[in-house]
């Protein structure tokens, strides 16, 4: 075993083996879960937009699994680890490493699952202009712009539940004047 001379590789490591093993497990089940339906099932055939629902839900879902923490009763609570206060590292690397490491994750987890669901269930996209025809490939469809997209809207995803789990156990009013806004933007009053 490497022997770890920084604090910050510690709670490097720690992430890594609790978080990591958390996405991985999750990566592994919904690629299993791909090929066994793709197995069974060869004739199904979706479109790229039909399949983001999956591509944006799982993550997603390994976003609000990663927010969450144990408890001392084993229950699954939100909110900041005090413990990592204590270390003897400043504050914002901790915070930092936790955040970031969650974050990248959660973006491997996406390409990961986007990937799979396209080279197992995509139907090409089919491009046209008078006598010529485009065809792209699976490997076209997974590194188009969209990819961009879903990628964006997990990480931001991601950030937004974390941020609002930090907030709610430093101070109930910010984060319910957060709640306030958001539903007022999304409302447009």
């Amino acid at each position: 075993m490497k022997r770890l001379r920084q604090p910050w590789q510690a709670i490097l490591w720690e992430e890594l083996s609790v978080s990591g093993s958390i996405s991985f497990a999750l990566i592994f089940i919904e690629v299993w879960i791909a090929y066994l339906i793709h197995f069974t099932f060869p004739d199904w055939e979706f479109y790229v937009w039909d399949l983001e629902v999956v591509t944006y839900f799982f993550p997603a879902l390994n976003g609000l699994l990663l927010v969450l923490t144990r408890g001392n009763q084993g229950e699954l609570r939100g909110g900041f680890q005090k413990r990592l206060l204590f270390l003897p590292t400043y504050v914002i690397s901790s915070v930092s490493i936790i955040l970031f490491t969650r974050l990248f994750l959660i973006l491997i987890h996406t390409i990961i699952l986007r990937s799979v669901c396209i080279y197992f269930f995509a139907i090409p996209y089919e491009l046209s202009y008078g006598g010529w025809k485009y065809t792209y490939t699976d490997w076209e469809m997974i590194a188009h712009h969209e990819m961009l997209i879903n990628l964006s809207t997990d990480g931001c995803i991601y950030l937004l539940l974390q941020f609002l789990s930090w907030v709610f156990h430093w101070s109930k009013g910010i984060f319910i004047l957060i709640i306030m806004v958001v539903v007022s933007l999304i409302l447009r009053i």
